[in-house]
Order: C-alpha cells, then structure tokens, then sequence
C-alpha cells in the first residue's frame, strides 16, 4: 500500500503530485511563522487513492521551546 506518513513525510513544504494542498491556518505577515493543514493523496498498489490529512508544526513558531512535530492520519473519502 501508500507508504506516505504525515508524520516523516517532510511536512507541507515537501511536493508530490497529488498533494499537498490545504491552507495556512496561523500565519504572520511575512509568512516567517506559519502552521499549514493540508491534505496528501498517494496512489496504493491495488491503484485505489488514499488521503491523509496532516497538520505541519515545523515552522509554527521561531520559538525553541514549543512542539513542531508533524501530525496527521489517513482519512476516508467518500
């Protein structure tokens, strides 16, 4: 199956061709700290598109002492 994972995939700034796309939810003007959720679709080995849903901490703040881990999961699509 899809071997993306929210989690290592490298965060919204990494590009693929189905994905990512989604908004930046927090944002300072000048974009130097910003928390995007987007979602990632790959394509599995039986060919059926798998979506993920994933909330990108990294750059959420130039601050040391706060979590900038990467979130998400698998999400159906109906």
């Amino acid at each position: 199956d899809a071997s993306f994972d929210c989690v290592t995939s490298g965060g919204a700034a990494e590009r693929g061709a189905l994905g990512p796309f989604g908004r930046l939810v927090l944002a300072d003007e000048r974009l130097s700290e910003q928390t995007p959720v987007y979602f990632y679709m790959t394509k599995g080995s039986n060919g059926n598109l798998k979506t993920f849903f994933c909330n990108d901490q990294s750059r959420s703040s130039k601050a040391s002492d706060v979590d900038k881990h990467i979130y998400g999961s698998m999400v159906p699509v109906l």
